[in-house]
């Protein structure tokens, strides 16, 4: 029986510590999500006030950003990715 609780502890902290990392590796994404989840990721890394001006500005520029099928990011991690460059060079 001790074995048995050993293994159920170890599961325990197993489950926590993917949790955490899960939460973590959302947090360090410039997906849509992660900016929806989080409106402080989209202050510091874009500078807008809010995750709606995001998506609004976003909306308008989809068109005009490339995505190849060699593409290893998608339209929003682009835009989100170069304006955080940008704010960053200011």
């Amino acid at each position: 029986m001790d074995d048995i609780e050993k293994m159920e502890d170890v599961l325990r902290q197993n489950t926590t510590e993917l949790g955490d990392l899960r939460t973590k590796a959302l947090d360090t994404q410039f997906n849509q999500e992660s900016f929806e989840k989080n409106e402080e990721n989209t202050k510091s890394y874009t500078g807008l006030p809010h995750f709606l001006i995001l998506i609004q500005i976003f909306e308008l520029c989809e068109p005009y950003i490339t995505c190849g099928p060699m593409s290893m990011l998608s339209k929003f991690e682009q835009l989100s990715l170069s304006s955080h460059w940008s704010k960053e060079e200011k």
